[in-house]
């Protein structure tokens, strides 16, 4: 299925001026969730699918836009095989998105489109969306650039792939990757050459994709990332929870990572880690991002409410967190990271020293630090222009070493 009415520019580095102010102003739809048209009937269980390889599409099946702001938005939602951070094979799903027209000599180049948080429920999946999270008019604007688009879900997230590993930036990597896979079997002429761009958790996705994608795909061929207000390490945030020192931000936050890591570490004690109106309304800030019962019940929660139980159990959390910082690993290609000096869920310098670290560790890294901003309000204007001349083998500003 093709994209629609989406005729893409000619795909030189002037033609995106116009279309970069647009990106700016796209975000400020992100992670509001409207229904999707149901499909006739629901998606295959994916608990007994043999696995022949990472990226191989299971089902696939028409996706379309029902917001004003991406009225023309037409897809595909796929199921595809991917796997986990220990190799464990998984069958994930996202949405995959082709341009109309003549694709240029050795096909589409593609972006992975990496979403901000959503939940940590089956139910809390972008491709489940008619809006896809507030992100449609973001692979509108990508179509229109030339570039076929994937959308992953994230694992957990749309599929019964098991609990979703929130944060986990490693994880949601692979799912990433992998769709770029599978959308060369969705659109044959879909080619090898791609790109990453990441919101929020999704840029910790695109960072991470970008340190491992030349050992784990290396039939593809990555060209740039993007990481937009990225969750590099959220460690220090154990140590604000046990000083009862959190923002209103990092409560909701953490409320999500605290439940998805017991549900993957049978171990770890809820109550070690709850009191107050946080024990009282855990169920309802287990929901889905937008749902009425999570904002409702935010309002009930302070920071003392997360103070762990123990020292003990204080260790035990950041034991878990470290796993899933960034970075672990050298850079395959080029990063750009954006993020801004008011941010209120990551603070700049736990931002900041994660590029000192994969400097350190190896790579090209772009800076854009934009002191007045916060987690929402960054100015992406430069995230197309970026992008594009990555895929056109342009210099690039290295900050690692100035």
């Amino acid at each position: 299925m093709t994209a629609g009415k989406f005729l893409p520019v000619t795909f030189t580095r002037h033609g995106f001026v116009a279309i970069a102010a647009i990106v700016s102003l796209v975000l400020a739809a992100c992670g509001t969730a409207e229904p999707a048209t149901p499909p006739d009937e629901p998606m295959p269980t994916t608990s007994s699918i043999d696995y022949p390889a990472p990226g191989d599409v299971v089902d696939r099946r028409d996706w379309v836009s029902t917001t004003g702001l991406a009225p023309d938005l037409r897809g595909d939602r796929i199921l595809y095989r991917s796997t986990d951070t220990s190799g464990k094979p998984n069958v994930v799903s996202g949405t995959v998105f082709e341009p109309e027209g003549t694709p240029p000599e050795g096909g589409w180049p593609v972006l992975a489109l990496g979403h901000g948080s959503t939940g940590i429920n089956t139910n809390c999946a972008p491709s489940l969306t008619g809006n896809l999270y507030g992100l449609a008019r973001l692979v509108t604007t990508y179509l229109r650039a030339g570039m076929a688009v994937t959308l992953a879900d994230f694992a957990g997230l749309g599929s019964d792939s098991g609990p979703h590993p929130y944060l986990d930036p490693y994880s949601a990597a692979r799912t990433m990757i992998d769709s770029v896979r599978a959308i060369r079997q969705v659109y044959p002429q879909v080619s090898t050459t791609w790109v990453t761009y990441g919101i929020s958790q999704g840029a910790g996705a695109s960072w991470a994709a970008d340190e491992i994608a030349a050992s784990y795909a290396p039939d593809l061929r990555l060209k740039g990332a993007v990481a937009q207000v990225p969750p590099t390490s959220k460690v220090p945030v154990v140590d604000l929870a046990a000083a009862g020192a959190l923002t209103k931000e990092q409560q909701g936050s953490l409320q999500w990572m605290e439940e998805s890591l017991a549900r993957r570490n049978p171990d770890m004690n809820r109550d070690d880690y709850r009191r107050g109106g946080l024990a009282q309304h855990w169920d309802a800030l287990s929901a889905c991002a937008e749902a009425s019962v999570r904002e409702q019940a935010v309002a009930w929660i302070s920071a003392p409410d997360f103070v762990p139980a123990s020292p003990a159990a204080t260790a035990r959390l950041r034991e878990l967190i470290q796993q899933m910082a960034l970075p672990k690993a050298a850079l395959t290609a080029p990063l750009l990271v954006l993020y801004g000096g008011q941010d209120k869920f990551n603070e700049p310098a736990w931002t900041a020293a994660s590029i000192r670290d994969q400097c350190v560790l190896g790579g090209s890294v772009t800076v854009d630090l934009q002191p007045t901003a916060g987690h929402g309000t960054v100015n992406t204007g430069g995230i197309l222009p970026y992008l594009t001349d990555r895929l056109a083998g342009s210099p690039v500003r290295d900050d690692c070493r100035p």
